[in-house]
This record gives C-alpha cells, structure tokens and sequence, in this order.
C-alpha cells in the first residue's frame, strides 16, 4: 500500500512530508542533504554529475524501453520536444525515466543547466508529477527556483529557520541576504513597487505584473 507522506530527517529535523507536494530546500547544507536522500532506496535522486555522465543513443529507442508503448512513446518526445543529445535534452531524458518510476524525486542543481524554454516544459512536468500525489525536492541556492514551490526550507548550518510558502520566507530578506542568499528578481521588482504604492501584492509573471501596473 502506498503511503500518503514521507517522514524528512536530517540532523535534528524531522518534518512529514505530505504525498502532492513540490519542496525546495535552500541553505548551505544542501550537498549532506542530498546525500542523505541518497541512502534512502524508495528515493530516486539525480544531480549534475548524473547528467553529464549520462549517455543514450536513440531517443525514441530509450523511452520505449521503459514503457513498451509507442503511441506514449511519441507523445512524450513532443510534449518535452526532445530532439537532440544536448544538456537540456539529457536532463529532460533524465527526468522522464525517474518520472515513470514513480518514487519520490529529488534533484540536485539540475534546473540552472537547461535552456530557458525547457526549463518551463520541465518545471510544468515536475509540478504536475507532484500533484499527482508524488513529492518532489529540489535542492537549489537560485532564489528563483523556489518560487513555483509549494514550501521553501531554508536549513542553514544544519538548523532549520524557515518552513514556509516561498514568499513569506524570502520576505525575511535581512535574513536571507545575511546567510548568503539573494532574492528573485521578480521579487525585488514587486518590493519596490509595492513601496511605492504602484501594486498591493506578489505578481510573480512579467505578464501579471504589468497588467497589475495597467490597472
């Protein structure tokens, strides 16, 4: 029987996570934590060094493999429009296959290495695998990550200080910036505005933003 949560321990800290959720986890204890992941079997993680030392030959071939469905097989190739053996093309080929196995996901300073566009298509996926009643961590010091996150923990020098929403942890931003970390740009931009009476709330698309300022 499946579980509905996933029981997160790390040095002193113990926190359940719920089945359905996309965590990020910021700090400067990111690298043990990733390893501590990495002991669990019913985990499956993935980093940088697993995608440059990933190799693959025919796309169509790979996929196929695991799933033994052509149709899907093509599908899938379209919706993360994978053409190439580019470094995008490996992390999304990455992703698919940890996808499809249907464990609890954690990636390591994965999403800074792929191209603008397939950022958003991975970022679609991740987000829809999570609500699928799986979890995901993404284990990231780029603020603008942890945006689409369902919470943000920041555990810094092995204690946890935040476990919250993103925006109201990244609006400690004394706290933040003290411990190394800086804030989106998105974030900044809406700060000011919002200090100079232009917007009365978070508008985190460029789109959302202007319309806001529109209004």
């Amino acid at each position: 029987m499946k579980r509905n949560s996933f029981i997160f321990k790390y040095n002193d800290i113990t926190l359940n996570i719920n089945n359905g959720s996309f965590i990020s986890i910021s700090g400067n204890s990111n690298e043990e934590i990733y390893n501590s992941f990495k002991e669990n079997i019913d985990i499956n993680v993935l980093s940088y060094k697993d995608i440059f030392s990933f190799k693959y030959n025919n796309v169509f071939d790979e996929i196929n493999s695991v799933i033994n469905n052509k149709n899907k097989t093509n599908e899938i190739i379209k919706t993360y429009k994978l053409d190439n053996k580019s470094i995008s093309d490996k992390i999304k080929l990455k992703i698919i296959f940890n996808i499809l196995d249907n464990k609890i996901l954690v990636i390591n300073n994965v999403l800074n290495l792929l191209d603008i566009d397939d950022y958003k298509i991975v970022l679609k996926a991740l987000k829809s695998y999570s609500l699928k009643n799986h979890i995901v961590f993404n284990i990231t010091n780029i603020a603008e990550e942890t945006l689409f996150s369902d919470k943000l923990l920041i555990i810094y020098n092995n204690k946890l200080l935040f476990n919250d929403e993103p925006l109201e942890v990244l609006n400690n931003e004394k706290i933040i910036k003290r411990i190394g970390l800086g804030l989106p740009f998105i974030v900044e931009l809406n700060k000011y505005l919002m200090d100079y009476g232009l917007i009365s709330d978070y508008h985190l698309s460029n789109k959302k933003l202007v319309g806001a300022l529109w209004e």
